[in-house]
């Protein structure tokens, strides 16, 4: 029987909780969960919690709290395994349950080797209005790059209690004492929207005065030109995946067994940048997955959001017998140049990419399956046990079997 596990929406099915329950559902199924959404209308509250677990009887829970709702605290799960995903900053402590939320310093290294592609004289960080704490962690980590780089760098600093049209004219003093060229990255694309009118209100030109990273790339998600910049993707999918990752290690702690969908005899008859899935910390963050370039950045000005597409195919398939060949011929560039720009926005191969994800799921069956050894090639894809196993060797230095001896969840 299969093992049932709720996904909970705090603030309704939007399309960033689809892309992390896209994610949950890519661990899920390695592990044969049934993987249940649910949308309680008003929020999460002790009623709603209680009676789903009592109707569905779930072996565990993931709880999307990036709507920033009310966030349901541990204790009204008893002791059902639960992890909390983007739980807003400050109330962290009322969930007391393992999370997954975005690395904040990783977002800000991004945007700093954006803007510095371009080679300015100086760069800059402006920080979200309403000091949210994961707009400062950028700021600063920002700061740290520019420091580390010995490149000049000033912050805007918000300010509490601020009215926005004082916001708006300490903004546009600011940027008229920057040096020129410079590189702004805004804390968020809604910043980075405050700066964009701020410096057309100045002629500042933008890119060869002021280039402009920001964060979230809010124009693909709205279809809308809100954000003509270039922007940061965030990786809410692999969110999603560590998420389910980490409630399966939980659900092995709190049961002391394997709870999967799948038995011996079943798997016998049929056949991250995390890699290693011994990863036990309460606490996980997961980098930002590409930069989406426009005409901001000075001389980097493409819009590639085939890029995006390419990289949710190859989660979605890359276990199915996607190839880097079948994958280019979908979309309409040159081999060549559709490598070059893959590589250039997420920093590694396609080939890369889709060995990344059939190892992800060989890793999975390993460790929390009995999946026989001479049938997990077929789950990920791979042409030949042969395959698989000159990979594995490669890449951990060791055999499958040796390595299920040491990391398999007993």
């Amino acid at each position: 029987m299969k093992s049932k596990v709720l996904f909970l929406f705090t603030a309704g099915r939007t399309e960033v909780g689809e892309e992390k329950l896209a994610g949950a559902r890519r661990h899920a199924d390695a592990l044969g969960w049934n993987l249940v959404p649910l949308v309680p209308e008003g929020g999460i509250s002790a009623a709603f919690v209680r009676s789903a677990v009592s109707r569905l009887h779930p072996a565990g829970c993931i709880v999307d709290c990036s709507g920033g709702y009310k966030v349901p605290p541990q204790r009204l799960f008893g002791a059902l395994p639960v992890v909390y995903l983007d739980v807003p900053a400050g109330i962290r402590g009322a969930a007391a349950g393992r999370t997954v939320s975005v690395d904040d310093a990783a977002v800000a290294l991004a945007a700093f080797r954006e803007l510095t592609a371009g080679r300015p004289v100086a760069v800059a960080a402006v920080e979200a209005k309403g000091l949210p704490p994961w707009s400062r962690i950028r700021a600063r980590a920002f700061l740290a790059a520019a420091s580390e780089k010995r490149l000049p760098c000033r912050v805007f600093h918000a300010r509490r209690d601020e009215t926005e049209p004082a916001r708006d004219a300490r903004l546009s003093a600011w940027l008229s004492a920057l040096p020129r060229p410079c590189g702004v990255f805004a804390a968020n694309d809604t910043t980075g929207s405050e700066v964009t009118a701020a410096c057309r209100a100045l002629r500042l030109h933008v890119p060869r005065e002021i280039s402009l990273v920001g964060v979230d790339n809010i124009e693909a998600r709205s279809n809308a030109p809100e954000a003509p910049f270039t922007s940061i993707r965030l990786d809410f999918e692999r969110m999603g995946y560590v998420a389910a990752k980490m409630l399966g290690e939980e659900m092995v702690k709190r049961h002391g067994t394997n709870v999967t969908g799948r038995t011996p005899e079943t798997d016998s008859a049929s056949h991250a940048s995390q890699l290693s899935p011994k990863s036990h910390s309460p606490v996980a963050s997961v980098g930002p997955l590409m930069g989406v370039r426009r005409k901001s950045t000075s001389g980097r000005g493409r819009h590639e959001p085939r890029i995006a597409e390419a990289v949710a195919m190859i989660r979605r398939e890359a276990c199915s017998g996607l190839t880097a060949e079948s994958l280019m011929k979908r979309f309409p560039f040159s081999r060549r140049l559709f490598e070059m720009r893959f590589r250039e926005a997420t920093g590694h191969s396609i080939l890369d990419a889709i060995l990344h994800v059939r190892l992800e799921k060989a890793l999975t069956l390993l460790s929390e399956t009995d999946t026989a050894i001479g049938a997990i090639y077929a789950y990920c894809g791979f042409e030949s046990n042969r395959a698989l196993d000159y990979l594995f060797r490669s890449r951990f230095k060791t055999s499958m079997r040796e390595w299920r001896k040491r990391n398999a969840k007993k």
